[in-house]
């Protein structure tokens, strides 16, 4: 009685080490796979599914909705950003050192991959109106500065015309036109300055 005793006792120890390997070592309790850009697992039992991830395994479907949010909050900062960038901006009025101080003011704007600028030049003196009759555009050169003062671009603007001051006289170089820049380098326009040449 007692060796039939022993022996349930040990064909029981062994079903269960049969069954907890069966389990836990071989196959194992998950199956596995790939996707082009994850890894996951699936319980054989339960059937939950896993992704691997920076943080450890995670359910798939707490981590797709993770993943969903996060792209649903950049796709809003980027419709954002997009709709500032059409709206455009003023930027700081810049004093230019020319032979009389004239005053800068501009304002730009980014759609369809290019910046729409519209900038006036005031006051003005005989000199700069007279070189700006001969030489129209050539003499100005505008140039974007990042708000520590770097250079990103300098260009001719186009279209530039002298406005009247209502007594016979001319009060501004009104310009505007489009440049090709690309978004980073719009982000980082602080000012437009300008120089002269004649």
């Amino acid at each position: 009685m007692e060796i039939q005793s022993k022996f349930k006792m040990l064909a029981g120890s062994i079903a269960v080490g049969i069954i907890a390997i069966a389990f836990f070592i071989w196959p194992t309790p998950y199956s596995y796979g790939t996707t082009t850009n994850q890894f996951w697992r699936v319980h054989r039992i339960y059937g939950v599914k896993e992704v691997a991830t920076a943080d450890g395994w995670q359910n798939i479907e707490e981590y797709e909705l993770v993943q969903k949010a996060r792209r649903d909050r950049i796709d809003e900062e980027l419709a954002e950003t997009i709709a500032v960038r059409k709206t455009g901006r003023s930027l700081d009025n810049v004093e230019l050192g020319n032979v009389k101080k004239s005053t800068l003011f501009s304002r730009i704007r980014f759609y369809n991959e290019k910046m729409s600028y519209q900038l006036t030049i005031k006051p003005l003196d005989n000199q700069i109106e007279q070189a700006f009759r001969i030489h129209k555009n050539s003499v100005i050169t505008v140039i974007l500065l990042t708000e520590s003062g770097f250079e990103l671009k300098r260009f001719d603007p186009e279209n530039c015309n002298l406005t009247v001051d209502g007594k016979g006289g001319y009060e501004s170089i009104e310009c505007a036109g489009d440049l090709s820049v690309s978004e980073d380098t719009y982000d980082q326009i602080s000012t437009l300055s300008a120089s002269w040449a004649w």
